[in-house]
């Protein structure tokens, strides 16, 4: 069997197999089906800031002369946070004379300020999206199922009810920045760019038991290996390492985006477009850490846009994007807090958050049936803090049983 996807994430069916993007197939009656490979483009090595201006710059006006007369007048959705990724996306559609109103997921503090202040100030309606996990009405989202850390988890839609056909997001908007395990509360670990010492640092869960662990890190690595066609104990180069984090975003990146670019009928994302992806892919860290390249782009094509605050993993307080020229190379965060408190603090704090899963559900989920794999003492114990991850594990046993998978 073959399936196309989001990304590059392989699913975790036998026999189900994610096409390559450089191939296609040839089906004839009675013929076994040919696979042609296409011709991989060479890649344009960028060395400074300058240049990678221009470069992708004009590597999005590539793909807006495509998409403009294919949307034509259709009005669109554009996903609004606080951050600078679908801020860039608001500037190059905004630019090019779309007709759009903004839309996000639930959000919450600044985030959610800011993209209140975007829309008032462009006079543009701003929808707010449901983030919801399966329930008794799967039989009626089927088609919306997707997987995030290889469990199925579900994205009820909402949006297929809206006005507007379309929707722009800014996911993976990293990838035209360092890859983004460089601009974490610890980046010691890159300092090891071997793909060995990164995948157990980056894919893998408290809540999985080392069995899972350790199954799991060597099926990994094998897909690393494979698709970068780097050995697992090898320093990657620069390029290898962009390579090696755009496959990290589709296979582990934020589940609500992945689902959502299944869910939507008409859901595009100008950075993971394949060909944008393949030719930014070697641009200098020096010309882009910091953010600097995702800054200075968003000054270049809408500077109305980069007047506006911004906010970007609590290391900006209500500045504009035209104000700031980088941003730190470490960010400070909550997780260290969290860290050191108990688990049980933590799960309470999160019910208080709002952020809960029902005992009514917790008990619907056969979860010994899972406790090769995972931590169910934990899950049972804690379900607030582990409510992303009984999300998808609910989502999953619905399907399991519902179509006999074992």
């Amino acid at each position: 069997m073959l399936r196309g996807g989001y990304g590059r994430e392989e699913g975790f069916v036998k026999g189900v197999a994610a096409i390559d993007p450089l191939k296609y197939v040839v089906i004839e009656d009675g013929k076994n089906p040919v696979w042609i490979n296409r011709t991989i483009p060479e890649v344009k090595r960028v060395e400074t800031l300058e240049d990678a201006i221009e470069y992708v710059s004009s590597l999005f006006n590539e793909q807006i002369s495509v998409l403009k007369p294919a949307i034509g007048s259709k009005k669109i959705y554009i996903d609004a946070t606080g951050g600078l990724d679908s801020r860039l996306i608001s500037s190059n559609l905004k630019t090019a004379g779309f007709d759009f109103e903004f839309l996000n997921y639930p959000i919450f503090g600044p985030d959610a300020e800011i993209a209140n202040i975007l829309s008032k100030g462009l006079n543009k309606k701003l929808h707010v999206q449901t983030n919801l996990p399966a329930g008794d009405d799967y039989k009626e989202h089927i088609g919306e199922y997707d997987f995030g850390n290889n469990f199925y988890r579900q994205y009820p839609n909402p949006r297929w009810k809206l006005e507007n056909d379309f929707e722009f997001s800014g996911a993976r908007g990293e990838c035209i920045d360092t890859p983004d395990i460089y601009s974490d509360e610890d980046i010691s670990y890159m300092k090891d760019p071997r793909i060995i010492a990164l995948v157990p640092h980056l894919c893998l869960n408290s809540i999985m038991t080392e069995k899972g662990k350790k199954e799991y890190t060597e099926s990994i690595i094998n897909f690393f290996e494979e698709r970068l066609g780097v050995r697992r104990d090898k320093r990657m180069t620069e390029y290898e390492q962009t390579k090696f984090a755009q496959f990290t975003g589709g296979q582990f990146g934020d589940s609500n985006y992945n689902s959502g670019a299944q869910a939507h009928c008409y859901f595009y994302q100008l950075y993971n477009e394949w060909h944008f992806n393949h030719f930014i892919s070697d641009i200098s860290f020096d010309a882009k850490s910091c953010r600097k390249l995702t800054i200075a782009l968003i000054k270049k094509i809408d500077p109305e846009l980069g007047s506006y605050p911004f906010v970007s993993r609590r290391r900006t307080k209500r500045k504009s994007v035209n104000e700031i020229s980088e941003l730190p190379m470490q960010y400070g965060g909550y997780n260290g807090v969290k860290k050191i408190l108990p688990k049980f603090v933590v799960n309470f704090l999160y019910s208080k958050m709002g952020r809960c899963f029902s005992k009514e559900r917790l008990s619907r989920i056969d979860l010994d049936y899972y406790k090769e794999y995972l931590d169910i003492k934990e899950l049972r114990r804690y379900p607030n803090l582990y409510s992303d991850i009984l999300n998808r594990l609910y989502s999953l046993d619905i399907i399991r049983k519902t179509y006999g998978i074992n």
